[in-house]
């Protein structure tokens, strides 16, 4: 896997999207920080896929990859089964082609990554979310809130293939949209 890991690193990297080792619990494997800001080089990303401990590749959104973010659909907390649909479908009904347009991951816990560069991004934010259940409560009193959709732009990073449970479900380049488009994925 870790050959894998570091091709798919040199293939991010020559496409200007920078990516960072992540461990199985999504913990960077090096001080990433500075990556925030500068696209990683080839040897820098070599010495920190070597780490034993690096068994995940994630991308780093923001300025270092040309103004990507991702919109992240936390499914497993989804009481619906509908979320990521009803989603889709609300993208579609305001503009179709932006809908059909974004590169889709499915992630390991199976929710979605929709990523996009635009001119104009902004930190992680969330965007959807609502309260813990009683259930959820009592498994941890202190967690009253579950975040159903958020964004991870400048100063986030997300877990990308060939991670381990991570795949592309649709497309097959991370389109560019305008700053109305955005919106739309926003609202």
């Amino acid at each position: 896997m870790k050959n894998q890991l570091l091709i798919a690193a040199y293939e991010y990297i020559s496409k200007g999207i920078c990516v960072i080792p992540t461990n199985e619990n999504k913990i960077p494997c090096i001080e990433w920080k500075k990556y925030q800001d500068t696209l990683i080089t080839i040897e820098q990303a070599e010495e920190g896929f070597e780490k034993p401990y690096a068994k995940s590749l994630s991308v780093v959104c923001g300025k270092s990859s040309h103004n990507l973010e991702v919109i992240d659909i936390d499914t497993k907390y989804d009481l619906t089964g509908k979320l990521f649909d009803s989603y889709m479908q609300d993208i579609a009904d305001n503009e179709n082609d932006l809908a059909n347009s974004l590169l889709i991951i499915q992630t390991r816990s199976g929710g979605y990554h929709m990523y996009y560069h635009c001119d104009n991004i902004q930190g992680n934010q969330k965007l959807a979310q609502r309260p813990a259940s009683p259930t959820e409560l009592q498994e941890n009193p202190n967690d009253k809130i579950r975040v159903l959709i958020e964004t991870r732009g400048q100063g986030g990073y997300v877990v990308a293939p060939p991670s381990a449970g991570y795949k592309i479900v649709r497309g097959d380049a991370i389109p560019t949209i305008t700053a109305d488009q955005r919106d739309i994925l926003l609202e």
